[in-house]
């Protein structure tokens, strides 16, 4: 648990479930090469999916290891319009003020890819202040949006000065706060959760919400964003709503929607990632995009250098020992900061052995994995001797090598 100041300005949020694997590669591809702050990523992988998200220096959290006490639901279901996991992923989202040391949170969908200009300043106001995204559609939106809007809105609707929330989310003129990217005060999070608490009794409503109303699902965008167009946070941390998205994608037909597109996007997203089975296609699909709007990928590979090995932490010998040679620098990094503050020479020391473990452990599990692919690979060799050799009754030395190995070698 995250309590007092927080030690990043700002972070980034992804969560991922198993059939995102895909995507979150492409995102993490192009995010990491824009930015220096935190990625943290939450979700249910395996070991062999937190692999193929290893190459980046992001900070995984198990979901079952996040504290969601007092602020999620116990859903009697298995479906409500959605399975479990999509409404998990959004109260992970909704307590990441609990995990993610950042005073602001950009929450990315596992969809998002950014382009070369992504630019941070982008999050705040000139003056400073955190911008909260949101735009209002032309024509009115199908009704599953406002069954999600109604549902953000109605954990407020109780809460003194949200009388007609209820009313509002379900208006033509509802400030649509659900993107592929958005950005949330870890302050404000706690604070609006904290006066929920105080002033109704968000346990009750959550379960009356998931349990009792079939017609209402639910988005944390809007809920976070409504709290925002009721000005609950403003004496919290100040923000300030901006008609803006940063980005497009093509889902949407609104002209609305659509001027996004002229406005120096800095992302976009594959909702249809189930249409492209590999990396190859998926970075053709990325590239058109980003060439549609006059944009480039961040150094991202060209699709003809995809493989479907991109499971590897390391491709080469070569750039494993540039790793190397990047962890010795690193090393007299260390020995540099005998002559700072303390304070400082701890924290620097801190992340840059972090870093170094990082590595090590990545480059052991590939070692480890290298092994025993060379291993399966010469018993299979060896049990293919014997059998050439098994009708002449010849007993070969690698015939005897294997039987040592398995364990079972006996005189004859």
């Amino acid at each position: 648990m995250i309590s007092g100041n927080r030690t990043d300005k700002l972070a980034y949020l992804i969560t991922v479930s198993q059939k995102h694997i895909l995507p979150a590669r492409m995102l993490l591809s192009t995010l990491s090469r824009k930015t220096a702050n935190k990625i943290y990523v939450v979700g249910n992988l395996n070991i062999a999916q937190r692999k193929r998200l290893s190459e980046w220096p992001i900070i995984y959290i198990d979901e079952n290891d996040v504290d969601l006490s007092g602020r999620v639901p116990q859903p009697r279901w298995t479906q409500k319009y959605r399975e479990w996991g999509w409404y998990k992923q959004m109260f992970l989202r909704l307590c990441s003020d609990r995990y993610v040391d950042a005073e602001q949170i950009v929450v990315l969908d596992s969809e998002v890819f950014v382009f070369d200009n992504w630019d941070e300043q982008r999050f705040y106001t000139t003056s400073g202040d955190a911008k909260c995204f949101f735009w209002i559609s032309k024509a009115r939106k199908p009704d599953w949006d406002y069954k999600m809007y109604r549902g953000a809105a109605y954990l407020y609707r109780t809460l003194p000065g949200f009388e007609h929330v209820m009313e509002y989310a379900n208006s033509d003129g509802f400030r649509r706060h659900i993107s592929g990217v958005v950005q949330f005060s870890s302050r404000n999070l706690a604070h609006i959760w904290k006066t929920l608490a105080e002033k109704t009794d968000p346990a009750a409503n959550l379960d009356r919400l998931f349990n009792h109303e079939p017609d209402l699902a639910f988005c944390d965008h809007d809920f976070y964003g409504i709290a925002m167009d009721y000005n609950l946070c403003k004496d919290v941390v100040p923000t300030v709503l901006s008609n803006e998205l940063l980005g497009w994608y093509d889902n949407h037909d609104d002209p609305h929607f659509n001027v996004f597109r002229d406005q120096n996007p800095m992302w976009s997203m594959c909702q249809r990632y189930f249409d492209f089975p590999d990396e190859a296609a998926y970075v053709a699909y990325m590239q058109k995009t980003a060439s549609a709007l006059g944009r480039s990928l961040p150094g991202l590979p060209s699709a003809s250098q995809h493989s479907a090995s991109n499971s590897a932490v390391f491709t080469s010998e070569q750039s494993y020992e540039k790793r190397l040679r990047d962890l010795e620098a690193q090393l007299r990094a260390l020995q540099s900061l005998r002559s700072g503050p303390p304070a400082a020479a701890w924290q620097t020391m801190t992340a840059t052995i972090d870093a170094i473990l990082r590595k090590l452990t990545q480059r052991v599990l590939q070692l480890e994995s290298n092994y025993r692919q060379m291993n399966e690979l010469l018993v299979q060799r060896l049990q293919a001797n014997v059998a050439r050799n098994a009708s002449s009754g010849y007993l070969s030395l690698l015939e005897t090598q294997l039987a040592l190995n398995s364990g079972t070698a006996q005189k004859k």
